[in-house]
């Protein structure tokens, strides 16, 4: 094997705040660690050394409040994009996590409805009776067939609270400009990436690649769907792009593949791996590892697979229900957010000579 892995430390969280299903993990320009806690409702940053950490979120439907933030991006300026998945939205935060702007629709399912001013209230009223009404529900696991939901109330309180920062931000930003509703629509995003001056987002329930501008008003570009006409994308997780080598991974966990585009969108080809611990392969989570393998986490192990060679060169052994995975180019460690036993695994990679 080209690559050995030595164990450094699990994080459980900071002091006596635990992770709670934590979703994702990412790192920073300047290697700050970035975890999407997603059953707290919050994102935990945490400095180069583990030691110091920040935090900001509570469940809720405003600037600082999330649903299952289930991943994040970190662009060169340190701008978190964060993916608020059952608010149906992406939020950025600055490098000191302060609310910069977001883009989505809370009530994304109506992509299809008629354009203009009926489609601008129905959207409106939608989006109030789901936010009054919402109770909340987690998976605990997101592999397993038989999917087990956590219902988690909120007061009503939060919930009038959330309707109006609905109002305020949806009369703000869309009043006048109804024609471009379905521009802002999204379902269930589960990655996101900066691919040149173009943010792809990946969506779960619409089962496509989106991409959007990557400055106001984020107005959508195009979707891609599958490249085959005779099938559709599966359940679609993170995205990560090379941009050394020009190349977009898309993890697609229903249809057991890492799908490979180039600068254009075009397909290029597939990458498969071996039993994430299911009896499949079930890629949810990509990462890149020195320009020259990608690691990818799903199911309950994570691998580390050469893109051009198709070649697995490391496999864990079963660690729980992994669900995030980002790569520490100056540190040489690798983090693997584990939803099942809430914490992330830190692990050192020795690349052979």
């Amino acid at each position: 094997m080209p690559i050995k892995i030595c164990f450094i430390k699990d994080i459980r969280g900071f002091g006596d705040v635990n992770f709670l299903m934590p979703n994702s993990v990412q790192i920073s320009e300047s290697g700050k660690v970035i975890v999407c806690d997603g059953g707290n409702d919050r994102i935990c940053v945490f400095d180069e050394k583990l030691n110091e950490y920040t935090e900001v979120g509570k469940r809720g439907y405003s600037k600082y409040r999330f649903l299952e933030p289930v991943g994040a991006f970190v662009d060169k300026n340190e701008n978190t994009y964060v993916m608020d998945w059952h608010n149906h939205r992406v939020v950025i935060l600055d490098k000191d996590l302060v609310y910069h702007d977001e883009f989505g629709l809370f009530s994304s399912s109506m992509k299809n409805a008629s354009i203009g001013i009926v489609n601008f209230i129905k959207i409106y009223l939608a989006t109030v009776i789901r936010i009054l009404r919402r109770k909340g529900s987690y998976l605990r696991t997101h592999f397993k067939t038989d999917n087990e939901r956590v219902q988690v109330e909120y007061s009503i309180l939060k919930r009038i609270a959330g309707v109006g920062y609905f109002t305020k931000l949806y009369l703000k930003k869309y009043l006048g400009r109804a024609y471009l509703i379905n521009d802002h629509s999204i379902n269930k995003p589960n990655g996101i990436c900066l691919m040149g001056e173009k943010l792809v987002l990946s969506q779960k329930n619409f089962r496509c690649i989106t991409v959007f501008s990557k400055d106001k008003p984020f107005k959508k570009i195009e979707n891609i769907k599958f490249p085959f006409p005779d099938m559709e994308f599966g359940r679609l997780g993170n995205v990560t792009w090379d941009d050394r080598n020009k190349l977009l991974y898309v993890c697609d966990e229903r249809n057991e593949k890492i799908w490979v585009f180039d600068r254009d969108l075009k397909y290029l080809r597939c990458l498969s791996g071996e039993d994430s611990g299911q009896g499949k392969f079930l890629p949810f989570a990509i990462t890149l590892i020195e320009d020259r393998y990608i690691g990818v986490c799903g199911g309950y192990n994570f691998q580390i697979i050469d893109p051009n060679t198709g070649q697995i060169v490391f496999k864990s052994h079963e660690l729980g229900e992994l669900h995030g995975i980002c790569y520490a180019t100056v540190q040489g460690v690798i983090y693997v957010a584990n939803r099942s036993q809430n914490l992330i695994h830190c692990f050192k990679l020795i690349f052979d000579k």
